[in-house]
């Protein structure tokens, strides 16, 4: 998991663990231009959380583990698009994380990329 190296690389400057806050995104970044589904940002390279969602249930994108980093990943027909982003279980690793570690807390950015999820 790469925040624990940021983590210790903080502390070895100086940083106190109590005032340490590990950034979630509920965002990923992708290969593909801008998602058709985007009324939100229309960024290329751009995912929002649930764009991921429709690309893997409406679009038959197939989801995979990174082991070193835990994280999930999602490919495309032929590999094309690829996306990286968080999911429930990558976010329950990281939340335990910042328990296990003893951090100030964690911050979400950004809230307005699950809009669709609130109405």
């Amino acid at each position: 998991m790469y925040i624990d190296f940021i983590v210790k690389y903080y502390e070895s400057k100086g940083a106190p663990r109590d005032k340490l806050m590990l950034g979630l995104a509920n965002y990923g970044r992708s290969d593909a231009p801008a998602m058709p589904y985007t009324g939100f940002k229309g960024e290329s390279g751009f995912l929002s959380y649930y764009e991921s969602c429709l690309m893997l249930s409406c679009e038959s994108w197939k989801e995979f583990w990174n082991d070193k980093q835990l994280v999930p990943y999602a490919k495309g027909k032929e590999n094309y698009p690829w996306a990286g982003y968080d999911n429930v279980k990558s976010m329950k690793i990281k939340a335990d994380y910042i328990i296990k570690e003893n951090l100030a807390g964690a911050m979400f950015w950004a809230v307005n990329n699950l809009y669709l999820f609130f109405f």
